[in-house]
């Protein structure tokens, strides 16, 4: 992958879904979502939704990532190498309900996972968040981390 002159933006949508796009540094702006047929992995699945349809690119409120379970839930997205990650666009939730209130988003560093600077909620009410980190993070391992009983992650949410 050739990163000339480009910076990548993490955007996350539908019901918790994640999307990572680039963002070209010169004046015209176009998205690309990173994310779309990448390696999904998720800690649980309901039945019939598994992580894979986070990353495929199928728009549509029954095609989508949902938890089971008891939580901490988590959906891991691997990119093909290491990115710089500037901001996130999320959409939560399907048809603009059920967004997911206490979510971080996450890079693999080092040996472990950290949250990245300006993208920790607590009792987020919104289905659409465009986050702008505090600072850029590089990484080739990114997730969506939730405290919630169940989360949700629609193709149309999932971008990197």
């Amino acid at each position: 992958m050739h990163m000339n002159n480009q910076k990548a933006l993490v955007a996350l949508a539908g019901s918790a879904c994640f999307l990572l796009s680039f963002l070209p540094v010169q004046a015209q702006i176009q998205r690309v979502n990173l994310a779309r047929l990448q390696t999904a992995i998720a800690d649980s699945a309901a039945a019939g939704n598994q992580a894979s349809f986070a990353t495929d690119g199928i728009v549509g409120n029954t095609n989508c990532w949902v938890s089971a379970g008891a939580g901490p839930h988590w959906l891991k997205i691997s990119l093909p190498v290491p990115v710089q990650l500037g901001s996130a666009q999320l959409y939560l939730g399907n048809d603009d309900t059920g967004a997911v209130a206490n979510f971080s988003l996450q890079y693999f560093g080092s040996n472990a996972w950290v949250t990245i600077p300006g993208a920790s909620f607590a009792g987020n009410a919104a289905t659409v968040l465009n986050v702008v980190f505090s600072s850029p993070v590089t990484a080739s391992l990114v997730r969506l981390y939730s405290t919630d009983a169940t989360v949700k992650v629609d193709r149309k949410s999932t971008r990197l």
